[in-house]
């Protein structure tokens, strides 16, 4: 295994370590949350589906994501994977209708994926992807890590009190 390959395994090794630590956390708040498919996982960008109302409500679509880096105090969002090549973000073309996400804090907050596109969209049709800060979000370009180095991305970092739903 390569240096990527080693950082991407230990990613993903403890993403799934810190998800399940996010889906207890719902299910302790009284949410129902059930495990996405393989395929909606790959496909659809889901990570699962939270019901409200026990077991009559309506399974919504949810994406997870939690933030490690000392400065993770909002809600990220991925718009591109990589600007030079036109690649779309997980979280731009994921299909979940909730956006979980823990901050480096430990709050947890639910935001709506509609939307935090519909900002982003604003934001494309605009600017592109360029950097630039409004009042509570602002978008970024940064420097791909570990398995996409030598990569542009543009991510979305928007206030959780402004767009999120504590936990």
């Amino acid at each position: 295994m390569g240096a990527a390959d080693d950082h991407t395994h230990n990613r993903v090794s403890t993403g799934l370590k810190e998800e399940a630590k996010i889906i207890e956390r719902l299910r302790d708040s009284g949410l129902i949350f059930t495990k996405a498919t393989e395929e909606q996982d790959k496909l659809d960008k889901i990570d699962g589906f939270v019901t409200y109302d026990g077991n009559e409500g309506e399974p919504i679509p949810t994406q997870i994501k939690f933030r490690d880096s000392a400065i993770g105090k909002d809600i990220l969002y991925e718009v591109y994977k990589n600007i030079a090549t036109d690649t779309q973000g997980r979280d731009y073309i994921g299909k979940s209708d909730l956006y979980v996400c823990r901050v480096k804090s430990g709050g947890l907050y639910m935001a709506s994926s509609k939307k935090l596109k519909d900002l982003t969209d604003r934001h494309l049709k605009k600017y592109g992807c360029k950097a630039r800060e409004y009042p509570y979000y602002m978008f970024k370009v940064t420097d791909g890590k570990g398995d996409e180095i030598g990569t542009k991305k543009l991510l979305g970092f928007f206030s959780p009190k402004k767009f999120g739903d504590k936990v």
